[in-house]
């Protein structure tokens, strides 16, 4: 009876003094800007967001890897998905604190690039046929974004010393087709001679006796070493690509952080990419090409105007709106990338009011011409998006 009292005194006493931390702690915050509506906006986005972190993910662009061990070589390429597992956001106050510049950064524990593998592999001067690998996995680990923040005089939020850390040694491959269970990877300096072998044992034969025909273990085993090593480069496009998807949705997250209006935007911008996924079909196809086409001119015409932040954010919208060109649909994964980073153009880029009609016009001309389209119900959410975003647009 004795023990049981003192424990249940003790579990009391911590429960108390852990409330009294976090109870201190709050009370004790410093402000992260002297401007009262903002720092509320900022205090409050950063409890939500460590009570709920948002879900982000959608289309990566195509990943092309190319890797050689003598006298083998592989093409890698992987088109698919990504998607975050949050980490925390701090705002912090710059020093001396200001009214309407505060410091961001935002912890990722793991970006990951996920999607179908198609692999090419040639020995000598004889090529295989290509192995399809689906749910292949590239993950970046302990991503870190860190950027400065301001509103200037005209309320146009602007990004400065955007930084991306991570390492790309920890950068973490699995694709399961050259995976063999029989071999497993080893830095151990018998594993060259082993793959020797076991080439030599596979490979006794031409295989174009047999068509293209298909790689032994001990060459996937091969290809699927050096795959490991060649992402891990600093310079790798799995590197670049990880840097890119970081800074487009870390963006996305300090927009809706600074915005008044972020949440409703949000939601604006994708209901409008739902209506465009209705619009293509076997019928206007090619139509709804070409004026996605001319849209993504008329939005690199408007960039102009912008600063080289702005430029740069417009750019990241038309590169991902191409590959909804080149293939014509839009599917769940693509209209989340599309969602960020046009998301990103109306909140982060600094467009004024003009600027946003101009866009408005001229994706909804663009779309006009299409034989059996109608543009009615993009037209209500442009106009709601138009009106919804007033208070962060610049006059």
């Amino acid at each position: 009876m004795y023990k049981r009292q003192k424990s249940f005194s003790y579990i009391s006493s911590v429960f108390f003094i852990i409330c009294f931390i976090l109870v201190s702690k709050a009370a004790a915050q410093q402000p992260i800007v002297t401007n009262p509506e903002l720092n509320q906006r900022l205090v409050e986005f950063q409890t939500n967001f460590e009570l709920n972190p948002p879900a982000v993910f959608g289309a990566t662009p195509k990943i092309e890897l190319k890797g050689s061990s003598g006298k083998v070589s592989f093409t890698f390429q992987q088109t698919g998905r990504y998607d975050f597992s949050y980490g925390s956001i701090q705002f912090l106050p710059t020093s001396p604190i200001s009214a309407n510049r505060f410091i961001t950064i935002l912890t990722i524990n793991q970006v990951n690039l996920t999607g179908d593998a198609v692999i090419e592999i040639t020995k000598n001067k004889n090529t295989y046929a290509p192995l399809t690998c689906p749910d292949s996995k590239l993950a970046a680990v302990d991503v870190s974004f860190t950027s400065q923040v301001e509103f200037d005089s005209q309320d146009q939020l602007v990004f400065q010393d955007m930084k991306v850390d991570f390492d790309p040694t920890k950068i973490m491959v699995s694709v399961p087709c050259l995976e063999s269970t029989s071999l497993a990877l080893s830095s151990n300096s018998k594993l060259k001679e082993l793959l020797d072998n076991e080439l030599r044992f596979q490979f006794s034969e031409d295989p174009q006796e047999k068509g293209k025909g298909k790689p032994g273990k001990g060459l996937l085993e091969l290809t699927n070493m050096v795959l490991q090593n060649l992402i891990k480069r600093p310079d790798s496009i799995v590197t670049r690509t990880s840097e890119e998807v970081a800074n487009t949705n870390c963006t996305m997250v300090t927009a809706s952080a600074a915005s008044a209006c972020g949440i409703a935007s949000l939601n604006n911008i994708k209901a409008l990419f739902a209506d465009l996924s209705r619009i293509p079909n076997q019928n206007n196809l090619t139509s709804f090409k070409d004026a996605l086409k001319l849209f993504s001119k008329d939005l690199e015409d408007v960039s102009q105007a912008l600063s080289p932040f702005g430029q740069r954010t417009t750019k990241k919208f038309v590169d991902d709106l191409n590959i909804l060109i080149s293939d014509g649909q839009i599917n769940t994964l693509e209209q989340e990338n599309l969602t960020a980073s046009f998301y990103n153009l109306v909140l982060a880029a600094g467009l004024n009011n003009t600027q946003l009609s101009i866009i408005k016009g001229s994706l909804l001309m663009r779309l006009s011409v299409i034989s059996g389209v109608s543009t009615k119900q993009l037209q209500t959410d442009l106009d709601r998006l138009s009106s919804d975003v007033q208070p962060c647009l610049r006059p």
